[in-house]
């Protein structure tokens, strides 16, 4: 089969010939319709993530959207997903409905993971009801649907920061209540109540980013002892995000 191959971590992959995966009893065998290259899978290959300690050559990937052999759509997690097939263990196997674009699909649920897990996992399915939640970074892919998210899991308002002017303008369509840009500090210091009032931070820049909010947001909150929950997701401060 063909597949994307990491024969070397300072050298970009190569698409060559690869032996076909075996299967174990556990595992099902997908025929690959899509797989994604997020910011995981690009850590990987270049070797600098904590998890490349894979003896090469490998094929990279870790998720994707594939066709088992009774012609059954997944959404699955496993190593290896640049390739024509993969072999997968049945608990890492969600079956899709029919219809969707797979690119999409796999294109979409490891950013989106990042928002909804963040919010399920650490505050719980009632904590973000009613909330204001302020996302940092929210024109960045993950961040365009943390602003989604965060909406579907009953947020009262979302207050999205970015640098891209396009995908800011674009916001509000996705539910945003208010949109200001990271590099306008005239703005930033006009919108201070605004951003000041935000009970849930989702923050993908982190960094001097994460610093300059915080000492913008402490001091004007107008209740002292209103909670402020930070989650710290990312660190693309300095990227065009």
């Amino acid at each position: 089969m063909k597949a994307a191959v990491i024969t070397d971590y300072n050298q970009l992959p190569v698409y060559q010939e690869m032996k076909r995966p075996s299967v174990n009893q556990d595992e099902v065998l997908l025929s690959v319709e899509a797989a994604s290259v997020n910011h995981l899978v690009r850590a990987r290959a270049s070797g600098r993530h904590y998890s490349a300690k894979a003896a090469l050559p490998l094929i990279p990937g870790n998720d994707g959207v594939g066709v088992d052999q009774a012609g059954h759509r997944y959404y699955f997690n496993a190593n290896g997903s640049l390739a024509e097939q993969v072999a997968v263990s049945t608990p890492y196997l969600f079956e899709l409905p029919q219809g969707g674009d797979a690119a999409v699909i796999a294109a979409a649920v490891n950013p989106a993971m990042s928002s909804y897990m963040a919010l399920k996992a650490r505050l719980g399915d009632d904590k973000v009801i009613g909330k204001t939640v302020l996302i940092l970074g929210a024109t960045g892919s993950a961040g365009q649907l943390a602003v989604q998210i965060s909406k579907q899991l009953g947020a009262a308002k979302v207050i999205g920061v970015g640098r891209n002017p396009q995908r800011l303008a674009e916001l509000p369509q996705l539910g945003a209540d208010a949109v200001y840009a990271l590099n306008d500090e005239r703005e930033l210091a006009a919108a201070v109540t605004d951003i000041a009032s935000a009970d849930i931070v989702l923050d993908y820049l982190w960094g001097t980013v994460a610093e300059r909010f915080l000492h913008m947001m402490l001091p004007n909150r107008k209740n002292r002892h209103q909670p402020l929950c930070w989650l710290e997701i990312g660190s693309f401060s300095g990227c065009g995000y």
